[in-house]
């Protein structure tokens, strides 16, 4: 919830950080918002640091971030990512980055290759995967097509979409796909698939991937679809 009671600037408190904290209000919440679709290209992206920073605007305001010392590695990411832009829309960044030292937090890159090794060898999660796949398949047959579109060209589900959706549009899918090399070439399309930390170039198809896509009964998807 956020603070209605709370204007922008300074804050009368005995709490040290809210005098250098510029709390998110029904004031600045749009403000906010826009902010971060200047920030970001993908609306996922955008939404997820949104909420994110709305569930947890207390930690700068408060200078308590004791919880997120309870978070597992990738959802600290996710919530400090999200902290982050909130400092730096309020003015308050030094505040955030004092408080984030003060309490150890560090920012942890993901080795992908320890990643992928992980979900081969630890705990059958490559075979648990696999299984949840064909489950769903099995039990949301329209889901079908999209669901192993995305597992075969690897990309994230947004992209999968996206991807899916370029290929059923007939002036963009000559660009799109490579019919000689037999390649999405995502890189056409950077607004989508070049992300500042993620980036997908290329996706190697056969006639099999592409038969999920180009067929009669195909339609333009979108995540309230799904």
């Amino acid at each position: 919830m956020l603070r209605p009671g709370f204007e922008p600037g300074i804050c009368d408190s005995k709490v040290p950080y809210q005098g250098n904290v510029r709390d998110l209000t029904a004031n600045t919440v749009n403000e906010f918002k826009k902010y971060l679709k200047s920030q970001n290209t993908s609306i996922k992206t955008v939404d997820e640091i949104f909420r994110n920073a709305i569930k947890y605007h207390h930690v700068p305001y408060e200078g308590n971030a004791s919880e997120l010392t309870t978070f597992s590695v990738g959802k600290r990411k996710h919530v400090m990512k999200a902290l982050a832009a909130t400092s730096k829309f309020s003015g308050c960044y030094e505040t955030w980055q004092s408080i984030r030292k003060q309490y150890q937090l560090k920012w942890v890159s993901t080795d992908s290759l320890s990643g992928f090794h992980s979900i081969l060898k630890q705990n059958g999660d490559f075979t648990n995967m696999v299984e949840w796949i064909r489950n769903a398949i099995t039990n949301y047959p329209r889901f079908s097509k999209i669901l192993m579109f995305n597992v075969l060209t690897g990309l994230r589900s947004a992209e999968a979409i996206e991807s899916f959706n370029l290929l059923l549009d007939n002036e963009k899918m000559p660009t799109y796909f490579s019919k000689e090399e037999k390649l999405l070439e995502h890189f056409r399309f950077p607004s989508i698939f070049l992300r500042r930390t993620k980036k997908a170039f290329i996706s190697i198809v056969d006639e099999d991937i592409l038969k999920l896509v180009v067929n009669p009964q195909s339609d333009v998807l979108n995540y309230d679809k799904i």
